[in-house]
């Protein structure tokens, strides 16, 4: 299954087609799949201090690299079905430029713990934490990139991030993810209106074309990184935060897809150049 971002195909809850209702699967679309081995994020070289941190009922497993006091502080936001682990490429060339790195496993996801977790709550998660450890600048994935600009334009002060693959809008991977468990079509309307309600939150409001409405204060200088040939999140979606975003710039990657993306060396010198340059 493509567009994945939201929903995922080895998620064990999955079910046979034709046999889910609305409400469940609405439920399931906020579950990610099982982690494998989930793990502490490892950079050679550097110290990895792992600490916690309480935000509302859930404990957030966090990982800290620290580059001296009173330096500025970075954060990395993974995605659905992701890991702090997956952004540990990042981390090396953050330390050389001395900055304070902060990194966190969402709820169900790496190692902290819980079964439920959508991009309403990833975006409160990653505002808790840019605010805890004052981090003005943010290189996050996937979910996690749309969850960050979503943080940013409902009051999180940042002034550089790096969006990677950033899915455009709820709708896209809930229609997807109907069809990957089989809830019929006409049902659709019905799911996306639970998924509304579950959330909290207009969907409308959460689509990248309607982000910049909401925004308070400036808005900040964004480097969007896609790969056209990404599978699980399509294209057009960056194409879109772009035209509807000021002090952005998209960078077109090609043969790294969704996930390789965060290994290839090229594509992470320039994230964390964007982020280190002086403004």
């Amino acid at each position: 299954m493509t567009a994945t971002a939201f929903a995922h195909p080895e998620n064990s809850t999955i079910v046979r087609p034709n046999t889910i209702g609305v409400a469940e699967a609405a439920r399931r679309f906020s579950e990610p799949p099982t982690p494998t081995a989930p793990r502490v994020p490892e950079v050679p070289g550097a110290t990895t201090e792992r600490i916690t941190l309480q935000v509302g009922a859930r404990e957030l497993a966090l990982y800290r690299w620290r580059q001296g006091p009173g330096r500025p502080v970075a954060l990395l936001a993974h995605g659905f079905g992701g890991s702090a682990a997956q952004l540990a490429s990042f981390v090396p060339g953050l330390l050389a430029a001395d900055f304070t790195v902060i990194a966190f496993d969402q709820p169900a996801h790496g190692l902290s713990a819980g079964r439920y977790a959508h991009i309403v709550e990833f975006s409160r998660n990653i505002a808790a934490v840019a605010r805890a450890f004052g981090a003005r600048a943010v290189i996050a994935h996937s979910l996690g990139a749309i969850a960050t600009l979503i943080a940013h334009a409902r009051g999180l002060p940042l002034e550089r991030a790096v969006l990677i693959a950033p899915p455009g809008n709820v709708e896209h991977f809930a229609t997807a993810f109907a069809d990957h468990v089989g809830l019929p079509r006409e049902q659709l309307p019905a799911m996306l209106a639970q998924v509304e309600r579950d959330l909290g939150y207009p969907l409308s409001l959460l689509d990248v074309r309607n982000l910049l409405s909401i925004t308070d204060g400036a808005p900040a200088e964004l480097l969007v990184m896609h790969d056209p040939a990404d599978a699980e999140v399509p294209y057009a979606h960056a194409r879109a935060l772009i035209e509807h975003w000021p002090n952005a710039r998209l960078q077109t990657l090609n043969g790294v897809g969704h996930r390789r993306v965060l290994r290839d060396q090229a594509a992470v010198a320039d994230a964390v150049a964007h982020i280190t340059q002086v403004a």
